[in-house]
This record gives C-alpha cells, sequence and structure tokens, in this order.
C-alpha cells in the first residue's frame, strides 16, 4: 500500500513533493505509539480490594468532616443534655427498646443494631444533633457501613436513590473518582452493595407536594436496609398518612423537663456565675408552663442559652425582664441575635484539658450539679449544691 503511494506521488508530483510525504509517513509512525496509549480504553472495573480501600479511606474522611462539625456545634457538651424520646411507631419484628428514654439509650441501641429509624421533633428538638452523633458513633463502632450525612431536601425523588447516592458520594468526596487508585466502578460498588448508611435530614425542608413521593421512592429504593430520616412532627405525620413508609421504628424528641434543663444549665456554668443564674432557675422550676420555661426546654435553645451567657457582658438575670420580653419568640430572637457575635468573640478552644473535668466513656464532663427544688432555709427555690453534689 505504502509502495504504491509513493509510486503514484513519484510520477505526479516528482521528487520533491515525494520528500514531503515521506516525512509527514514516518513522523505518523513515530508518533503512533504514543498517541495510542494517550486514547481512553475500556473502563476497568474496581477489585474487590479496590472497593474495600475506597470504604476504608471514604470513613477516615467522613470521620474527620463530623468530627469538625461536632466541635463547631459543641456536641460533645451537648450530647449530655438529657433530651427524651418516646417511640410513636414500631415494626413488627420486635425492637428492644422501651417506650420512652434519654438520648444515650437510642444511640446506642441504633449503633448496636442499625435499623430504619425516623426521627420526628419540633424546631430545635435536637434531630440535626441527633444524625451527627448517630454518625460518629457508627464509625467509631466499625459497623461495615459508612454513615452518609445528608440533606434529603436537596434529592428530587423522581432519580433512583441509589443513583443519588453514587452522584453525591462523588460531588462531596472526589477523591473517590481516582480510577488509578480506585478502579472505575467503587463508588457505584459502595452503594450497591449497601456499604453506606444514609442518614437523611430535614424533609420538611422538601416542598410538601414531593414529600410522600420521597417516602415512597425511599421505602421502594432501600427496601430492608438501614437509614435515619428526620423530620419535624407535622410534616412527617401529613406525608406519611397513608403509611407509605413501613416497618420503621418512629421516634419521637420531646422537650426537656424544667428541672433537667436548669441541671444542665448548672453543669454548664462556671462558678463565677452561679449566683446570677441562681433566680433564673427558680422560675424555669416554679413556673414550666411562661415563656421562659418553655424557651429553655427547648434543646436548641438551652445550647443557645449556654454560649450566649459564657460571655462577662451579659448576665442571665435578665431573662426575668417580662417587659423585654414578653414573648417565647422574644427570647428566642435575642438568643439567635446575640450567638453569632458571642462566638466569634470566643478565645480560641485549648489543647489542654480542663484539669476540674475528668474524661468519662471517652467524653470530658463537668462536676455534676443539681438543681434542687427540695424547699430549704433561706433559699425557697433550692440550694445550688457544690460539685458532686445531688
Amino acid at each position: 500500500m505504502l509502495g504504491t503511494v509513493t509510486a503514484g506521488v513519484w510520477m505526479r508530483f516528482g521528487v520533491s513533493h515525494l520528500t514531503t510525504v515521506l516525512t509527514i509517513v514516518s513522523t505518523a509512525a513515530a508518533l503512533l505509539p504514543v498517541l495510542k496509549g494517550a486514547l481512553p480504553g475500556p473502563r476497568t472495573p474496581s477489585t474487590e480490594e479496590q472497593v474495600d480501600q475506597a470504604v476504608q479511606v471514604l470513613a477516615i474522611e467522613v470521620r474527620k468532616q463530623w468530627d469538625e462539625e461536632a466541635g463547631r456545634r459543641q456536641l460533645q457538651e451537648t450530647r449530655q443534655m438529657p433530651v427524651r424520646w418516646e417511640v410513636t411507631e414500631r415494626p413488627r419484628t420486635r425492637v428492644p427498646l422501651p417506650s420512652t428514654g434519654e438520648l444515650p439509650r437510642l444511640i446506642d441501641e441504633f449503633v448496636g443494631q442499625p435499623r430504619k429509624m425516623v426521627v420526628i421533633g419540633e424546631p430545635g428538638s435536637g434531630k440535626t444533633g441527633l444524625c451527627v452523633i448517630l454518625a460518629l458513633d457508627l464509625l467509631k463502632e466499625a459497623t461495615g457501613r459508612v454513615p452518609l450525612l445528608l440533606q434529603i431536601a436537596s434529592w428530587d425523588p423522581a432519580e433512583n436513590l441509589d443513583d443519588w447516592l453514587v452522584r453525591r458520594l462523588v460531588e462531596d468526596y472526589p477523591f473517590l473518582g481516582s480510577e488509578v487508585r480506585f478502579g472505575a466502578t467503587a463508588v457505584r460498588e459502595i452503594v450497591a452493595q449497601r456499604m453506606v448508611l444514609p442518614i437523611l435530614d430535614g424533609l420538611d425542608e422538601m416542598a410538601p407536594a414531593l414529600r410522600s413521593v420521597a417516602l415512597h421512592a425511599l421505602d421502594s429504593d432501600w427496601s430492608g436496609e438501614p437509614f435515619v430520616l428526620t423530620c419535624r412532627t407535622e410534616e412527617f405525620l401529613t406525608a406519611n398518612e397513608q403509611n407509605l413508609l413501613m416497618g420503621v421504628l418512629v421516634v419521637h424528641l420531646r422537650p426537656l423537663e424544667p428541672q433537667a434543663a436548669a441541671n444542665f444549665l448548672l453543669d454548664a456554668s462556671a462558678d463565677a456565675r452561679l449566683e446570677e443564674w441562681e433566680p433564673v432557675l427558680a422560675d424555669l422550676v416554679a413556673h414550666p408552663s411562661n415563656e421562659l420555661a418553655q424557651t429553655l426546654t427547648n434543646p436548641l435553645m438551652l445550647a443557645l442559652a449556654r454560649t450566649v451567657y459564657e460571655a462577662e457582658d451579659v448576665s442571665p438575670g435578665e431573662l426575668l425582664d417580662r417587659d423585654r420580653f414578653p414573648r417565647q419568640r422574644d427570647v428566642e430572637e435575642y438568643f439567635l441575635d446575640r450567638f453569632i457575635p458571642t462566638v466569634f468573640r470566643a478565645r480560641p478552644h485549648r489543647g489542654v484539658p480542663n484539669p476540674t473535668r475528668s474524661p468519662v466513656g471517652g467524653i470530658l464532663r463537668s462536676p455534676s450539679r443539681r438543681w434542687s427544688s427540695w424547699p430549704c432555709i433561706s433559699r425557697p427555690w433550692g440550694p445550688v449544691t457544690s460539685p458532686g453534689g445531688s
């Protein structure tokens, strides 16, 4: 073939053009192996070892991500908040869980035996914080599934849940797209083999018309596999009024008891500020139905109150000013307005542990204080006990 072309060029154009053609042909022949290597070849499926490695690296990155978030949210202390829950719906299969209890029991039961669980509650009841704590505890226990905490409102339930999870993994953790390291199909295999546990926060933030569709799609696409879904109470009951999501454990997060909220604030407060808190906590315990008590028994607002009054320029005694705070909403808006400037004024967290705190179960806990409502001399609302008191 090459000889025929050469003869034809020589007869038609002469020797000068023949030299040019031969130069072009020889250059192309030299570059052919290089060009061949640069062209994309068939994608190689991931090996089992590559999938396992991808899962291990993903778990490390997810833990780092939510460790940092837990620090920002101060969840190591907030998780000690005595939030209570009650079971409102059980699957037909027996679930070894009492009808009510405190948050650590719920977390331990789920981590020990992951299942399909819906967590409902009012705004600020602690649903998102619970999601972060569950993700971290699941990673510590190495359950074989990597918790994937996502805002479910970003999902269009017209898309298969598996496809959405694959896409989100690639978008949120782009290192998984390295075919050299993990092969071409690692992400798809991770989802297909159910090596992730979706923790889907905020169904109530999805468009109302899509909530029921999402419940049906979740039940169909992730059938029989564990997941966590959170939603505000009324929105979930409306979306699931036709029992689209079957066989799930539904848990309702309840407001704190006033006594428990008072104890938490005492444990979290500096000794120098206890006298400033005394009249506030007395009012909280004595009038559990007023606006202040309704605010401070909400876990989010209680956490904000703790942070706001860590600043020395404000005193918690101002909360007793009924003219300034006539409604619950006024107290809440005040906390929210003060929270960000308070946090940005705070000094960086010190790396050296506080010697007055002792590690219990891996969590640094303050010596326990208790706000006692039992009458006593000179303090009709009850004494502030010393550290370690009951």
